[in-house]
This record gives structure tokens, sequence and C-alpha cells, in this order.
């Protein structure tokens, strides 16, 4: 055994036809070794969710069927975050940390959001990582 502990990669969910585009978001998650899903309408999350039990759920502004999916998630374990365009960018507002509903949360400029996205990902992956040095350690 090498002693090297490897994670598993962060599963984003993303959701809606557009969610990929705004800001190349897939390319910074990709970047950061995470594993993205992709599902073109609430109904198809919560199926993928159910699947997949991904960490973070990105939707897109105006994707089919969030709503739903936001009911659905509360409660869980992931974290929402829903993109809003204005005018030639995107703002990001979270919905729920951890399953519990984030009302009155500012939104995100981009570079606000991919630094805590950027924060969020690597406290899942430290995390991961203790977890699985404790399951080793037994």
């Amino acid at each position: 055994m090498s002693g090297t502990v490897t994670s598993r990669p962060v599963k984003v969910l993303l959701v809606g036809e557009n969610t990929a585009g705004p800001c190349s978001l897939l390319r910074h998650l990709e970047d950061r070794g995470c594993h993205c899903l992709f599902a073109s309408s609430g109904k198809q999350a919560i199926r993928l969710y159910g699947e997949q039990s991904p960490d973070l759920v990105l939707c897109a502004d105006g994707a089919e069927g969030i709503r739903p999916l936001i009911a659905f998630l509360v409660g869980s374990s992931a974290s929402v975050f829903r993109c809003h365009l204005v005018e030639t960018s995107c703002w990001w507002l979270p919905v729920l940390a951890h399953g519990r509903v984030r009302l009155l949360a500012p939104a995100l400029r981009p570079s606000e959001f991919a630094q805590l996205l950027d924060q969020m990902i690597e406290e899942m992956q430290l995390q991961d990582t203790s977890m699985e040095s404790v399951a080793g350690a037994r």
C-alpha cells in the first residue's frame, strides 16, 4: 500500500439545456476533478439524483421542473444553486445548503461563485479523504 489516499470525484448535476455554457462552468468543474452529470429537466434530475446522489446541483435559468426538484432535495445532503442570466453574464443564487433552504442568500457574481465553488469542492474532497483515512485505519 502506497499510503496515498485519493478521494472520489465530487459529483455535480447540471440541470437545464444551457447549464454548462455560462461562465465556462463545465471546464471549470472538470479541471477540478468533478464528475459532471446532465439532466435537461427537473424530472430527469430527480431520477438521476436517486441513481447517483450528486453533491452539488446547478440549475440553469428557466430549466423546466426546477421547483419540484428543489422540493425533492430539501432534507437531502445536496447543495443547490440556480443560475440567473443578467445581461451578458450569469449570477448564481444559493437555494439549498446541504438540503437546508437558504432564504435571503445574496446572489453571487460569476467570480464570487467560482471562488465559492472551488472552496466547496476542496472541502468535499478533503472530507472524503479524511473519511477514507479513518476507514483505512480500522
